[in-house]
């Protein structure tokens, strides 16, 4: 580069008049320092490769940092003192001298002679010279030449600085000038520039578009040729340089074709050399009221589809939509005629057709058509909108209207949900603006009736649901009914049963063999289940609050009695029972009766669900100021987590096989629940499977409280 020639020329003369072997110059610029010329006495080359070595790469700019503590050249500039002779080797002790010192190393380089380059005491750079042998500085002192070459290098910086400054200068010129021509060539309005004599200079490219003219038809010319003939001459006049009249605002413009265009004219005067140049700003009134003009309607129609989609998004009646698009259409375009068709999915291929007339009618089903290759048919087919101009053949589509007909498919999603075909009035076209608008309007009411149909779909489902859940509440409510009665019905004949039984086996009737009793307590105790199951069912069915009587229960005493009982089952499958009981346990508020029910079932539920040999154990406690706490944990196969409430539910089983084995219905946890929920206390479980399942009980501590009030009550 040119600015960079005087730089190398420096390092030259470094070379020629002091006999060194390399020349660097570097130069102070942004906080760092610049490498901006490099001559060797070795050649290109031996340059080259000393760049290599110090940076990877043959780049003659490149940076180091002006800090430094990081960085040896740095370190050597803002000493400030020329170091002649400074043996290479000593660079090693310098902050990533080490590198610096193998670069020129590589070029057998000895000793390096530094000279800082400052102005007014401000850094501009370093002038670095490299000797392969001891040079006899004493000769360059009493010649000057350091400083000599010094100061030729300051000024060959300040030089390059200046040159650098000048041209960013013309740069930003040549840019400025390219963007003031731009914004005039882009700018709204026509722009003249006119010399003293009223001839045009320069005109931008909007008066060119308005007058029709080419520049090279225009520059040099009077500007009176583009002004209407009755103030030409007057016009001219006042815009020569002694003109003195007052200028109109309002003027006519000619274009090449003659046709006149009102203009609104500003003028401006400005100073160029030793010459005025008078500036003209024309504006287009006419196309300025067609802005307004279609900036007016544009903003009406806006609002009108902002208004058309709050009311059809308000509405999830699908026939109410249709007949607001159709309101909307027909206040906003002006059509004497549009339809609606909405796909029959009872028939394929064939729309119902909808319009004004057929929504105002009551009673009327809308009619049955096939689009075929009609308008609204091909643009439910190609799913795109299809204009049918007025000057196209009538026997291409199935359109009446001598105007344009435009159909345009309903779409949401990648689904058809129904096409808009709009007939313009007669013998009338769409303009752009209407086609946009209806476009637009096309979108808002799709997804309207889309989410119509939806509404009335959910409303049809929920009817269908509410329907099912009306009959499942009837027939669980007579099952329940059927299954209290039958329960009911069943108890007092069981225990009949049960009763006659006993007598037998009693022998108040005569003396029974063994076989004879055997059967008849094999009897006894199938009866005693099936009474158990009625029991079940009972309590499931209809236990409240109502149905218990509340004491103090010892739940010490009772959780052993439940132990006790189920011992010898547990004993014949080799299972062991571990029973431990807090200390000072406060008795519970409950059932003493219900609350065995529950502890029998839990354990049974342990037996049942525990292998061979296992171990169950039972805790009570006290939890809190408030509750007493009962835990039955088996280790048998457990239950997955999203079981832990279905397994109260009423005839739900973990496992068919368990079911198979010991038998029952699937009331034990569902009686359980209903009777701590009776207690007003709370069961859970903590399980996972394989890993054994423990079942909690929470019941409320007896208050002597309710005591007291049992007693005034029954007093």
């Amino acid at each position: 580069m040119e600015v960079y020639q005087p730089l190398e020329e420096t390092c030259q003369a470094a070379l020629d008049l002091l006999g060194c072997d390399l020349a660097w110059l570097l130069e102070v610029e942004d906080e760092s320092l610049c490498s901006r010329a490099l001559v060797s006495a070795k050649g290109n080359s031996a340059a080259e490769v000393f760049l290599w070595r110090l940076h990877g790469t043959a780049a003659r700019h490149s940076r180091f940092p002006l800090e430094p503590q990081t960085n040896a050249l740095a370190t050597l500039l803002m000493a400030g003192s020329v170091r002649l002779n400074l043996p290479i080797a000593e660079l090693r002790s310098l902050p990533d001298g080490l590198r610096l010192a193998r670069a020129f190393n590589q070029l057998r380089h000895a000793y390096l002679h530094v000279l800082p380059l400052y102005a007014a005491q401000t850094p501009l750079g370093l002038l670095v010279l490299a000797t392969d042998e001891r040079a006899n500085v004493e000769h360059w002192q009493n010649a000057s030449l350091i400083k000599i070459l010094s100061m030729q290098a300051c000024t060959a910086l300040q030089n390059r600085r200046l040159m650098a400054s000048i041209a960013a200068r013309e740069a930003q010129m040549r840019a400025d000038q390219t963007f003031l021509k731009r914004v005039l060539d882009t700018m709204g309005d026509s722009l003249l520039v006119l010399d003293e004599q009223a001839r045009m200079q320069y005109v931008n490219n909007r008066l060119l578009l308005i007058s029709g003219y080419a520049r090279e038809e225009l520059y040099g010319k009077s500007v009176g040729m583009l002004f209407h003939a009755s103030t030409r001459d007057q016009l001219v006049r006042n815009l020569q340089r002694n003109g003195r009249g007052t200028l109109k605002f309002s003027q006519q413009l000619v274009t090449r074709e003659g046709r006149s265009v009102p203009v609104l004219m500003s003028r401006a005067t400005m100073q160029s050399n030793s010459s005025e140049l008078t500036i003209l700003v024309l504006s287009d009134l006419t196309e300025q009221k067609q802005r307004e003009q279609a900036l007016e309607q544009q903003s009406e129609r806006l609002q009108a589809l902002n208004r058309a989609a709050q009311a059809l998004n308000a509405t999830f009646d699908q026939q109410r939509v249709i007949a607001l698009l159709l309101h909307t259409i027909r206040e906003i375009i002006g059509s004497t005629q549009a339809n609606v068709f909405l796909p029959a999915s009872e028939h394929a291929e064939l729309f119902y057709i909808l319009t004004e007339e057929s929504l105002s009618t009551p009673n009327t089903r809308p009619t049955l058509v096939h689009l075929g290759h009609s308008l609204a048919g091909r643009a439910a087919l190609e799913r795109r909108s299809q204009l049918h101009s007025s000057s196209q053949q009538r026997n291409e589509i199935a359109v009446t209207s001598s105007g344009d007909a435009l159909a345009l498919p309903l779409i949401v999603a990648d689904k058809l949900v129904g096409v808009l075909e709009v007939l313009a009035p007669s013998e009338g076209a769409f303009s752009r603006d209407d086609v946009e608008f209806l476009e637009n309007l096309s979108v808002v009411a799709a997804a309207a009736l889309e989410k119509a149909s939806l509404y009335q779909s959910l409303q049809q489902r929920a009817m269908a649901l509410q329907q099912t859940y009306d009959e499942l509440r009837r027939s669980e409510r007579l099952k329940d009914d059927l299954l209290q009665s039958l329960s009911h019905e069943l108890k007092t004949p069981l225990h009949k049963i049960m009763m006659q039984l006993q007598i037998l086996d009693d022998e108040m009737y005569g003396a029974l063999n063994a076989e004879q009793h055997n059967s008849l307590r094999a009897a006894l105790g199938w009866s005693a289940q099936l009474a158990g199951i009625v029991d079940e069912i009972v309590i499931v069915q209809a236990l409240s609050a109502d149905d218990l009587h509340f004491t103090a229960v010892d739940l010490a005493r009772l959780t052993a009695q439940a132990v006790r009982k189920v011992r010898m089952l547990a004993g014949e499958l080799q299972l062991e029972i571990a029973l431990e009981i807090a200390d000072q346990v406060p008795p519970a508020r409950g059932d003493e009766t219900h609350l065995l029910i529950v502890l029998e079932q839990l354990l049974d539920n342990a037996i049942k669900f525990s292998p061979e040999g296992a171990r169950i154990e039972v805790k009570v406690l006290q939890d809190s100021a408030h509750s007493v706490l009962i835990c039955v944990r088996d280790h048998g196969i457990g239950i997955p987590a999203e079981l832990h409430e279905r397994i109260f539910e009423r005839g739900y089983q973990v496992e068919s096989g368990i079911t198979r084995r010991f038998g029952g219905v699937g009331l034990g946890l569902a009686m359980v629940r209903r009777i701590i929920e009776a207690h007003n206390g709370r069961i859970w479980v903590e399980s996972a499977p394989d890993a054994g399942s423990a079942f909690y009980v929470q019941l409320p501590i007896f208050d002597t409280r309710d005591s007291m009030n049992a007693h005034a009550a029954s007093a």
